[in-house]
C-alpha cells in the first residue's frame, strides 16, 4: 500500500462526501447513545462539533502517516548517501 495520495481531486471530493455522511450517522448514533434518543436531532451544534472533531482527527492521523513515511524515505536516502561517502 502506497503512503502517497494517488486519488484524483474528483475522487477525493467524492470520498469527502462519503466521509461526511459516515461522520453524520456516527454522530447521531453516538450522541443518542450517550444522551438519549432524539438528543442529536435537537442539538445540531453538538452533531457539528462531533463531525468537526472526527474530521480533525482523521486529518491529523493522515498527515502524520504521510509525513512519517516521507521522513523515513529521507532518512534512508541520507543513510545511503552517508554509506556511499564512507566507502
Amino acid at each position: 500500500m502506497s503512503h502517497y495520495v494517488e486519488a484524483s481531486f474528483t475522487d477525493l471530493m467524492e470520498d469527502a462526501k462519503s466521509t461526511a455522511g459516515s461522520y453524520l450517522r456516527a454522530a447521531k448514533r453516538e450522541i443518542d447513545e450517550v444522551f438519549g434518543v432524539g438528543y442529536a436531532e435537537k442539538n445540531p451544534s453538538l452533531v457539528a462539533a462531533f463531525m468537526q472533531t472526527a474530521a480533525a482527527d482523521l486529518s491529523a492521523s493522515t498527515t502524520g502517516k504521510v509525513q512519517g513515511a516521507a521522513l523515513q524515505e529521507i532518512a534512508e536516502s541520507l543513510q545511503s548517501i552517508a554509506r556511499a561517502l564512507e566507502g
